[in-house]
């Protein structure tokens, strides 16, 4: 007794799905399953050519506290200067570490962690899941420019958000059956956000402070 159509229909439409999950279980995994994930951090651009760190500052502050210090009274905390001080045209025109803006928002309440550039894609995701989000530090890499933020020996942004989509085809993450993750950054030197390739950005990735 022969089967019926929509019961062979049924069995031809589960081989396929069946067939395409072997041949790219990453793919629709990461690329469809894995929901995109984005923290409501406000974008601030930086007012001076220096100042990225304390726009940076200024975006998890707003992002944490609701509100900021405008980044010359941050410049004027962070230097120890008088009240006021870094607000006069052409005064405090300096970058700063990691390490001062983890002071500098510690000072005003908002937890960081320290967090070196061995970082995976899955864990960055898992911690953006989590509420967090990261303050980076870029630096120039023999390997290529950097693609996030003005070309300079350094520069900070903020990484907010992650979403992936099919590898392109032929790509080593494509070979490897892997979705291409995208993350979402506040990069205070541009006009708005932008999207770039995880691998972009973690290539040119020193350090990054993870806002508790």
């Amino acid at each position: 007794m022969s089967a019926p159509a929509h019961s062979i229909s049924l069995k031809i439409g589960v081989l396929v799905f069946s067939l395409l999950t072997l041949v790219f279980p990453l793919q629709l995994s990461l690329a469809g399953l894995l929901k995109p994930v984005k923290a409501e951090v406000p974008f601030v651009r930086q007012q001076t050519a220096l100042w990225c760190w304390l726009a940076v500052a200024e975006m998890a502050l707003r992002y944490k506290k609701g509100a900021s210090l405008p980044q010359c009274r941050l410049a004027d905390l962070a230097f120890r200067m008088t009240p006021g001080a870094c607000c006069k045209p052409g005064k405090c025109q300096k970058g700063a570490s990691l390490t001062v803006v983890h002071a500098l928002l510690a000072y005003m309440g908002v937890k960081s962690r320290p967090q070196g550039p061995e970082i995976s894609s899955d864990e960055v995701y898992r911690l953006l899941k989590q509420g967090r989000i990261f303050i980076v530090r870029l630096v120039r890499r023999d390997r290529g420019p950097i693609r996030v933020g003005p070309k300079s020996v350094g520069h900070v942004v903020v990484l907010r958000g992650m979403r992936f989509v099919p590898a392109p085809p032929g790509s080593p993450l494509a070979r490897q059956n892997k979705a291409l993750p995208l993350v979402l950054i506040n990069d205070p030197s541009f006009l708005s956000p932008i999207e770039v390739p995880f691998p972009d950005v973690i290539s040119n990735w020193e350090g990054m402070l993870v806002i508790q």
